[in-house]
């Protein structure tokens, strides 16, 4: 991923993280895989909000453009206790099995 970069919005008990970047081709996508508070359960808060997402490669069509993919993808997190989001992304290759 290219340019990666996130913007964080509060609109009362309200989070909007928005994430921006360039993909390296037309086989590659971003998924949301998790994200605090909401789906993530803590025995203990992290202090923060967090967003997981997943930078997923799958050729399973057989045609893949090479050429770079703008993305934007947005998450509305209820969230009134944080005032920090943290952003994780991994990457998972699919075209091996």
């Amino acid at each position: 991923m290219i340019n990666f970069s996130a913007h964080a919005v509060r609109q009362g008990e309200t989070v909007e993280v928005t994430v921006n970047g360039i993909l390296p081709n037309s086989c590659t996508k971003i998924i949301i895989s998790d994200f605090y508070p909401g789906n993530r359960v803590y025995i203990h808060d992290p202090g923060h909000a967090q967003l997981f997402l997943e930078v997923v490669t799958n050729i399973e069509s057989g045609i893949c453009i090479m050429n770079t993919v703008p993305f934007s993808i947005t998450k509305h997190l209820h969230d009134n206790i944080h005032k920090d989001v943290e952003v994780y992304k991994r990457s998972v290759d699919y075209s091996n099995y």
